[in-house]
């Protein structure tokens, strides 16, 4: 049933005759929706998500709260609908343990999917780190290779210099 009262209007504000038989049909509107009617059920849920290893998603739902009637903001959620408030009831908190279970079970799951992500990036950065040093390690072998007459006569020099009992301080300087 709608009235021809606005939400925001202040009780104060009311004063005129139509406005007191708009509450007095609200009112009697409630009183027989209390006491002639038999109230269906309805558990308001979530949706989540689980993940697994291979990237399947399955969808499951969480039960959220209950009512009597389905209100207006719950409508375009997903809900079930029972016969009797009752049953909602029973069914809500029948369910409620082992969907605190699955719900940490779930959050243990992304923690290990999530630590699981992190070591595969670490490893890729360490890879690529040392393939970019093998890179660099054989530059320094073909320049070695390449200059293999030079690399001989500076070995030879620094040979020479230590059978001198020069130290390294002073091979360094010189």
């Amino acid at each position: 049933m709608k009235t021809c009262l606005s939400p925001q209007k202040s009780v104060s504000s009311i004063c005129s005759s139509r406005d007191y038989k708009n509450i007095l049909d609200a009112l009697n509107f409630a009183r027989e929706v209390i006491y002639n009617t038999s109230f269906k059920g309805f558990i308001i849920q979530k949706k989540e998500g689980r993940t697994d290893v291979e990237g399947r998603t399955s969808i499951f739902f969480v039960n959220e709260e209950y009512h009597p009637l389905l209100f207006k903001q719950h409508e375009t959620l997903p809900y079930k609908e029972f016969d009797t408030f009752n049953l909602a009831v029973d069914e809500f908190y029948s369910n409620l343990e082992a969907q605190r279970i699955d719900i940490i079970a779930l959050q243990h799951e992304k923690q290990a999917l999530k630590k699981l992500e992190n070591l595969r990036i670490d490893h890729e950065k360490r890879l690529s780190g040392l393939a970019s040093e093998q890179l660099n390690d054989i530059r320094c072998a073909q320049l070695i290779e390449a200059n293999l007459e030079l690399v001989d006569r500076a070995i030879a020099a620094v040979l020479e210099l230590l059978a001198s009992q020069f130290s390294w301080d002073q091979i360094h300087v010189s």
